[in-house]
Parts: C-alpha cells; structure tokens; sequence
C-alpha cells in the first residue's frame, strides 16, 4: 500500500458514538440495575418472610411498573420530550436533500522544507430539511451515504436531523413546522455525491401519557 492509499487521512478524527446510542447504552444499564437490584432485594426478604412472598412479589411488581411513570413526574422537561409516536407517513412533509458543498482533495501534497506527505481532505457536504407539515419533528435520523464519481457506495453513517431536546450539537433539538434546518456533514476525500434516506421519523404528541403507552401494551 503506497502512502497515497493511506486511510485515515492526517487530521481525520474518529467519530464518537452518538448521544442517541450513548443514552440508550445508559437507560439501558439503569434499566437492568433496578431490576437486578429489585430481583435481589425480593429475593432477600422472600427467603426471609417466605408466608408473605405473595405479597411481596405484587408490591416489587407495582414498583417496577411504575418507575417509568415515576421518573417522568421527576422530571416535566423529560416527560414532556418522550411524548411522541411514529409517524413514517409523515415523511411527505419533509423536504430531505443532500448535496456536496465542495469536493474533497484524495492526493494533496503537503511540503515542509525537504519532506512531503500526503494529505486527504475530505469532501464537505450539507444535508437541509425542510418541515413543511403541522407536526413537530421530534426524532429524525437520516441515513447518509457518500458516493463516488461512478455512484458507488464509499461509505454510510447516521445524522440526527432532530432530537427531543436540545443539548449539543448533535442533540439539534425538535424541528418544527415552516422550519428549515442545514446541517454540515464531511464524506470521504472520494465521495461525488450524497444519498439520503430517513431511518426513523417520531413526531410530538402531547396527547400521549404513561397510562396510554401501557394500555397499548397490554
């Protein structure tokens, strides 16, 4: 391999997991150590109180079924964030397009007195959408794909084009109606083009409450 086929290129930093993926990792780990902790501490005092282990096993139930409710009173902010749904019809009310800003450089040669590298600068792009419906957009991940000049795939990654709330920059927050949004993205050095496609698309719904999403399941 010759230092011109060299991957990463200098300069090129490795993305960090998502937030979205970050936070579903953390609920997660909470979510099995209040049930280990719950299944620990029931099985304690049931070893301990076995004439009553009816009475216990309802009550750890009750507990575990209503935490998620618990936290939302906890905290409104969040509550109010998590109310949204499905929506994949929606999607005819977001204008989505991706489009390469400026060309990347593959082969740049850089000098510094007697000595030169090579240096790939990646191809700059930029992603729009446009919310031309009713809905606030609570939940938008797009699936982008960076193409080269024969259209074949060189790469695919996720862009969050909406968040529940905003935090960073890639927790945008909630996208709402007559608004649009530009978001910078970088492809490799090779890409032409850029495709783009909507993973999943959740709209807010205020309407929405624990006691709905349980009777749902049930």
């Amino acid at each position: 391999m010759s230092r011109h086929d060299q991957f990463p290129p200098a300069g090129w930093t490795p993305r960090r997991p998502s937030a979205f993926a970050t936070l579903f990792k953390s609920v997660a780990a909470v979510a099995i150590t209040v049930i280990l902790c719950a299944s620990g501490v029931a099985s304690y005092v049931i070893s301990r109180f076995d004439s009553r282990a009816g009475d216990l096993i309802a009550v750890a139930g009750q507990a575990l079924e209503s935490l998620p409710a618990t936290l939302q009173d906890a905290a409104p902010i969040l509550a109010d964030a998590t109310k949204d749904r499905r929506d994949p019809a929606y999607a005819r009310s977001l204008a989505i397009e991706a489009t390469v800003v400026e060309r990347g450089e593959p082969d740049r040669v850089e000098s510094a007195g007697r000595h030169a590298r090579v240096r790939r600068i990646p191809t700059r792009g930029m992603v729009e959408i446009e919310n031309q419906g009713e809905q606030v957009v609570s939940v938008l991940a797009l699936r982008l794909v960076s193409l080269d000049d024969d259209a074949h795939p060189l790469k695919d990654w996720t862009v969050y084009g909406a968040t529940p709330l905003a935090l960073d920059d890639e927790w945008r927050g909630p996208l709402f109606p007559g608004h649009k949004r530009r978001i910078p993205v970088y492809a490799d050095a090779a890409a032409a083009s850029l495709e783009v496609e909507i993973a999943e698309l959740r709209v807010w719904d205020p309407g929405i409450d624990h006691d709905d999403r349980v009777a749902a399941r049930h």
